[in-house]
Protein backbone atom coordinates (compact mmCIF):
# COMPACT_ATOMS: atom_id res chain seq x y z
CA UNK A 1 0.00 0.00 0.00
CA UNK A 2 2.37 3.14 -1.27
CA UNK A 3 2.01 6.38 -1.69
CA UNK A 4 4.36 7.40 -4.48
CA UNK A 5 5.63 10.74 -5.60
CA UNK A 6 6.78 10.91 -8.89
CA UNK A 7 9.08 13.83 -9.99
CA UNK A 8 10.91 15.22 -12.89
CA UNK A 9 10.94 17.91 -15.69
CA UNK A 10 8.79 16.15 -18.36
CA UNK A 11 5.19 16.60 -17.49
CA UNK A 12 3.74 14.34 -19.72
CA UNK A 13 6.03 11.26 -18.98
CA UNK A 14 5.02 11.84 -15.00
CA UNK A 15 1.54 11.59 -16.15
CA UNK A 16 2.07 8.58 -18.37
CA UNK A 17 3.93 6.75 -15.73
CA UNK A 18 1.20 7.85 -13.36
CA UNK A 19 -1.38 6.53 -15.45
CA UNK A 20 0.45 3.10 -16.08
CA UNK A 21 0.81 2.27 -12.48
CA UNK A 22 -2.99 3.00 -11.46
CA UNK A 23 -4.08 1.15 -14.33
CA UNK A 24 -1.76 -2.05 -13.16
CA UNK A 25 -3.12 -1.76 -9.93
CA UNK A 26 -7.12 -1.46 -11.00
CA UNK A 27 -6.26 -4.55 -12.83
CA UNK A 28 -5.00 -6.45 -10.53
CA UNK A 29 -8.40 -5.75 -8.15
CA UNK A 30 -6.18 -3.33 -6.07
CA UNK A 31 -7.36 0.59 -5.23
CA UNK A 32 -5.61 3.31 -6.69
CA UNK A 33 -5.63 6.71 -6.77
CA UNK A 34 -3.68 8.87 -9.39
CA UNK A 35 -3.56 12.74 -8.02
CA UNK A 36 -2.35 14.89 -11.21
CA UNK A 37 -3.33 18.10 -12.96
CA UNK A 38 -6.09 16.60 -14.12
CA UNK A 39 -8.04 15.69 -10.78
CA UNK A 40 -10.19 18.22 -9.78
CA UNK A 41 -12.08 18.50 -6.37
CA UNK A 42 -11.73 18.22 -2.60
CA UNK A 43 -9.54 15.54 -1.23
CA UNK A 44 -12.24 14.42 0.69
CA UNK A 45 -13.50 13.30 -2.57
CA UNK A 46 -10.27 12.25 -3.97
CA UNK A 47 -9.77 10.37 -0.91
CA UNK A 48 -13.19 8.81 -1.43
CA UNK A 49 -11.98 6.76 -4.16
CA UNK A 50 -9.65 4.89 -2.24
CA UNK A 51 -12.75 3.55 -0.27
CA UNK A 52 -15.05 0.48 -0.65
CA UNK A 53 -18.79 1.30 0.01
CA UNK A 54 -18.66 4.74 2.42
CA UNK A 55 -17.45 8.06 2.60
CA UNK A 56 -16.07 10.49 4.47
CA UNK A 57 -18.76 13.13 4.81
CA UNK A 58 -21.49 13.97 6.68
CA UNK A 59 -24.17 11.11 7.24
CA UNK A 60 -26.38 13.02 4.08
CA UNK A 61 -22.85 12.77 2.16
CA UNK A 62 -22.95 16.87 1.92
CA UNK A 63 -21.13 19.13 3.94
CA UNK A 64 -17.71 19.09 5.35
CA UNK A 65 -15.59 16.02 5.84
CA UNK A 66 -15.60 14.30 8.84
CA UNK A 67 -11.86 13.43 10.30
CA UNK A 68 -11.82 9.90 10.77
CA UNK A 69 -8.99 7.56 11.77
CA UNK A 70 -7.38 5.80 9.13
CA UNK A 71 -7.78 2.42 10.69
CA UNK A 72 -11.59 2.91 10.90
CA UNK A 73 -12.07 3.18 7.10
CA UNK A 74 -13.09 0.47 5.17
CA UNK A 75 -10.34 1.16 2.31
CA UNK A 76 -10.66 -0.60 -1.06
CA UNK A 77 -7.74 -3.46 -1.27
CA UNK A 78 -3.94 -2.68 -1.06
CA UNK A 79 -4.68 0.04 -2.40
CA UNK A 80 -1.58 2.54 -4.33
CA UNK A 81 -1.75 6.79 -4.06
CA UNK A 82 0.22 8.22 -7.25
CA UNK A 83 0.93 11.74 -6.65
CA UNK A 84 2.66 13.47 -9.75
CA UNK A 85 4.76 16.82 -9.32
CA UNK A 86 3.58 19.03 -6.96
CA UNK A 87 0.02 17.54 -6.08
CA UNK A 88 2.20 15.88 -3.10
CA UNK A 89 1.15 19.17 -1.05
CA UNK A 90 -2.49 17.34 -0.78
CA UNK A 91 -1.29 14.99 1.42
CA UNK A 92 -1.46 17.08 4.14
CA UNK A 93 -4.73 17.57 3.47
CA UNK A 94 -5.34 13.78 3.12
CA UNK A 95 -3.78 13.62 6.53
CA UNK A 96 -5.99 16.25 8.63
CA UNK A 97 -9.56 14.72 6.64
CA UNK A 98 -8.07 10.56 7.92
CA UNK A 99 -5.34 10.93 10.80
CA UNK A 100 -2.77 8.43 9.87
CA UNK A 101 -3.15 7.90 6.51
CA UNK A 102 0.65 8.44 5.66
CA UNK A 103 1.27 6.19 8.43
CA UNK A 104 -0.66 3.48 7.53
CA UNK A 105 0.33 3.61 3.76
CA UNK A 106 3.47 5.28 3.72
CA UNK A 107 6.23 5.85 3.96
CA UNK A 108 6.30 8.17 0.66
CA UNK A 109 8.21 6.68 -2.34
CA UNK A 110 9.54 8.69 -4.83
CA UNK A 111 10.24 8.01 -8.56
CA UNK A 112 12.18 10.59 -10.69
CA UNK A 113 12.16 10.53 -14.27
CA UNK A 114 15.45 13.07 -15.15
Amino acid sequence: MPIIHITGPAKSGKSLMGNSMRNTQISNGKGALLVDDTQEGEARYLLEKLIDGDHLGAISGDGPAIPRPAKDVNWKPEPAIIFVGDKIKLLDEFEKIVPGFTKMFGPVRSLDLA
